[in-house]
């Protein structure tokens, strides 16, 4: 079991289950370009022990792209990826992992917010952001 969260290794191990739900590209990092439907992972707060140096819980942010151009389709998909199960279902595919490949003792979806439009570089995209705990 991590003494410590390997921030790095869980942004992969995160990345690589979500990239087994069909037509879904996961990245453990901002990428160059997006590819909807996409997810992003991204650092969202540490919790620091205050007992001695036991390590850190850590938020996650999977950030969620999908194409504007469809918006009726577009949400209809965002809906399948943040429902609680199915063959979809974000939350579904992390919390049956477990311990993401062993690079955490514990893995937790807390919440997803509220779909958005948001603009990266210049293109819209519907969004969401999915909120996970790790451990």
């Amino acid at each position: 079991m991590p003494a410590q969260v390997d921030i790095k290794a869980v942004r992969v191990a995160l990345a690589a289950a979500l990239n087994t739900i069909p037509g879904l590209t996961a990245y453990p990092r901002w990428p160059g370009t997006l590819n909807p439907p996409a997810a992003v992972i991204t650092r969202r707060e540490t919790v620091y022990s205050p007992a001695m140096d036991i390590g850190a819980d850590v938020g996650l942010t999977v950030r969620l792209f999908l194409s504007i151009s469809n918006p009726t389709g577009s949400m209809d998909t965002i809906d399948d990826y943040l429902a609680p199960s199915g063959p979809r279902s974000l939350r579904a595919v992390i919390e049956a992992t477990g311990r993401l490949a062993g690079t955490v003792d514990w893995v937790k979806v807390v919440s997803s917010d509220a779909e958005a439009v948001v603009n990266v570089k210049g293109i819209d995209y519907l969004s969401s952001d999915l909120i996970v705990e790790v451990g």
